[in-house]
């Protein structure tokens, strides 16, 4: 059986009302109220089961520090919260004195449902999520290689990232051949606000052409043109993150591999992240370009849609398959699209290695039938 408080004068609670007269009432709410609040102080128990049930989620730990701080209380025994009342009595009339004392318990019951309920709410409120691609496996989330749609994070503010690797690939039609690329490198350095500049080197490139009767074998090389850009994170949820970056091509390279004009591209970029193994990202981009002086350098405009699904296997190992294309892949020629998938391996926390295959599936995006490669990227 549960043991009845006690108060200061070694009765239970409606004792001294009783005993006394009218005008003790007042000092026997205050002694009871003073009595439970020494009991909670011995005790240090406090069971909020029952007010669980209605869906407050506790902490009872902090609601006892929280409650000691900030008010007188009532007694709060085992799984219930009561108050103790005065009882009805005649000779325990309520004139002024005792209805202070009222007022004053009713405020420090109002006090107590004031706490739990903000002690419930700081405890209901979700964790803040966790910025995207950090962590001992962020490096295999943060690259932009292997794929050739750009992730949706940016470098963290002050840090580098280092991306290169070499393709290799067989091109369409008559008289066939092959095509190298390399070092198909990226810098990218972290800035204040969520943002990162890009730099794009020029590429070497290397195109050999089978020999057909009446034609003997050739080989044609040249550099690519260099691209400047600036990527910025909007913002992030715990599954969704938005990005957007755009990129300028100056007018550099050679004849045959380079671009006449300048360049602009705008990309929008849209992830999502289950939080487990799983990820998407879908890359919109509109981009103005000019080809090759040696194909006429002349300008085309272009709609490029990029989706790619993740799966990490393990804290090391990532696989990703992607298909993307581009509304012209050059002046007055239509749609192209070419799908591929590969491996990423993180051999450390800021060391990746990956190897790629992709495939032509329409018209002449790339030039190429199907091509390998394999890179590298680093997190300094």
């Amino acid at each position: 059986m549960r043991q009845p408080v006690r108060s200061d004068m070694g009765a239970t609670p409606t004792q001294p009302c009783l005993r006394s007269g009218v005008h003790d009432c007042a000092g026997a709410a205050r002694a009871t109220c003073t009595q439970h609040v020494r009991e909670i102080g011995r005790s240090g128990k406090l069971d909020f089961r029952s007010l669980q049930t209605a869906g407050l989620p506790l902490q009872v730990g902090p609601a006892i520090a929280h409650m000691k701080r900030t008010m007188r209380l009532a007694s709060l025994e085992q799984t219930t919260m009561e108050w103790r009342r005065l009882p009805s009595s005649p000779e325990c009339r309520i004139d002024r004195p005792q209805a202070r004392s009222v007022r004053r318990l009713v405020r420090c019951a109002l006090l107590v449902l004031a706490s739990i309920a903000s002690i419930g709410a700081e405890a209901a409120s979700p964790a803040a999520p966790a910025a995207p691609c950090t962590g001992p496996a962020g490096l295999l989330g943060l690259l932009d290689r292997p794929t050739v749609g750009d992730s949706s994070c940016v470098v963290p503010d002050g840090m580098g990232v280092l991306e290169a690797g070499l393709t290799f690939g067989q091109i369409t039609g008559t008289p066939g051949g092959s095509i190298d690329t390399g070092p198909n490198a990226e810098f990218r350095w972290g800035l204040p606000g969520n943002s990162e500049l890009v730099l794009l080197p020029p590429n070497e490139q290397y195109l050999r052409y089978n020999a057909i009767q009446g034609m003997p074998a050739s080989t044609v090389q040249g550099v690519g043109p260099t691209t400047i850009g600036i990527k910025h994170e909007f913002g992030f949820s715990r599954h969704w993150q938005w990005t957007a970056e755009a990129l300028a091509t100056v007018p550099s390279g050679s004849r045959v591999f380079g671009s006449r004009g300048v360049g602009m591209a705008a990309n929008g970029i849209i992830s999502y992240s289950s939080n487990g193994p799983f990820g998407a990202s879908l890359m919109l981009g509109v981009t103005s370009e000019t080809e090759p002086s040696a194909a006429g350098g002349r300008r085309y405009l272009s709609v490029n849609p990029d989706f790619v699904v993740t799966w990490q296997s393990t804290d090391r190992l990532q696989f990703y398959a992607e298909a993307y294309g581009q509304s012209h892949t050059g002046y007055h020629q239509g749609w192209g699209s070419d799908a591929d998938g590969g491996v990423q391996f993180l051999v450390s926390p800021d060391v990746e290695i990956d190897l790629e295959e992709g495939v032509r599936m329409q018209g002449n995006l790339g030039g190429f039938s199907h091509y390998t490669g394999f890179g590298v990227g680093m997190l300094f």
